[in-house]
């Protein structure tokens, strides 16, 4: 699997064009498109029900890149998104993946102490 944390997913103008279309739903990328148009053509497979990889998407809610991590969270399970109170900063990047270790990692396999 995979965690972006806080990621920057391409200009402003790339997001405005998604905004525009009601999300990801409603976006049809052109095939001639930049790596920005490329890597959300990619992120759209996940609500088109395409073959992906685990992604967990972790950003801080004050974030400046927050209007591209909505639109990501919008199509994940709630269970694979984090928010946290913070900006786009090592502070909260800190905090969030302190998150995502607690929630996602630290509970270890099922089985463990079985063989003890």
């Amino acid at each position: 699997g995979m965690v972006l944390l806080s990621p920057y997913l391409g200009p402003r103008d790339v997001i405005a064009q998604i905004r525009a279309s009601g999300g990801l739903a409603g976006w049809t990328p052109s095939v001639d498109e930049d790596i920005h148009h490329r890597v959300w053509s990619w992120l759209k497979g996940y609500r088109d029900g395409e073959d992906r990889p685990e992604l967990i998407l972790a950003f801080g809610e004050r974030d400046r890149l927050n209007a591209a991590h909505e639109l990501v969270a919008g199509i994940l399970p709630a269970d694979r998104v984090i928010r946290r109170d913070g900006g786009h900063g090592w502070r909260t990047w800190k905090l969030l993946w302190e998150d995502v270790v607690k929630q996602r990692f630290a509970q270890g396999p099922a089985d463990q102490g079985a063989d003890d």
